[in-house]
């Protein structure tokens, strides 16, 4: 690895074990975690919170603020159930929540523009009482390639000035179809 990619990976590092800590806390005051977006572009830091209105299109929402504020590294953020599949089992929809053998946990997943990539997973532990009582040890995904809907958010190439004023359009639009501030006077 080089020492440029080595450097980005440990910034990355860096923005998710922030991203841990402000999990941590927001656990202790609220008990739960909303699904978050935490980027990093030329022009600073941003977070995107998932409303209940938003969680079917989430995933594209941050794709196109990443697009308009032309991210270069950034960190999603939710609270998961997991299971691990047993041998002849196969991932299908609801298995983790039925599962006796489910745990609760904060996934982050961490991108950095160019396609690299990791993942943690932190056990949530609760009391008796089922108040979160802190989190466990970061459990670091495998190198190998993670998929899903919530990967790959970032732009694979830098965008272009209009491509990102597309992006601008369309959240514009977004936000008056539900009512929302208009994002071009954010």
């Amino acid at each position: 690895m080089s020492k440029h990619k080595k450097n980005r990976m440990n910034k990355l590092n860096q923005l998710m074990a922030l991203a841990a800590d402000t999990s941590t806390a927001i656990l202790h005051t609220l008990g739960g975690l909303t699904p978050a977006f935490l980027g990093v572009g030329p022009e600073g830091t941003f977070t995107i919170l998932e409303t209940r209105r938003d969680w079917d299109d989430f995933d594209k929402v941050i794709r196109l603020e990443c697009i308009a504020r032309r991210a270069t590294m950034g960190v999603f953020v939710a609270e998961f159930w997991i299971a691990p599949l047993k041998p002849g089992d196969t991932a299908r929809a609801g298995y983790a929540t039925s599962s006796p053998d489910r745990r609760e946990c904060v996934m982050l997943r961490g991108e950095l523009e160019g396609g690299c990539q990791a993942q943690w997973l932190i056990p949530i532990q609760r009391d008796g009482k089922g108040k979160f009582a802190g989190l466990g040890g970061v459990e670091v995904a495998s190198d190998q390639l993670i998929i899903g809907r919530f990967t790959q958010l970032l732009p694979r190439q830098r965008p272009s000035e209009y491509e990102r004023m597309q992006a601008r359009v369309a959240l514009a639009a977004r936000r008056r179809s539900i009512g929302g501030a208009d994002y071009c006077n954010n």
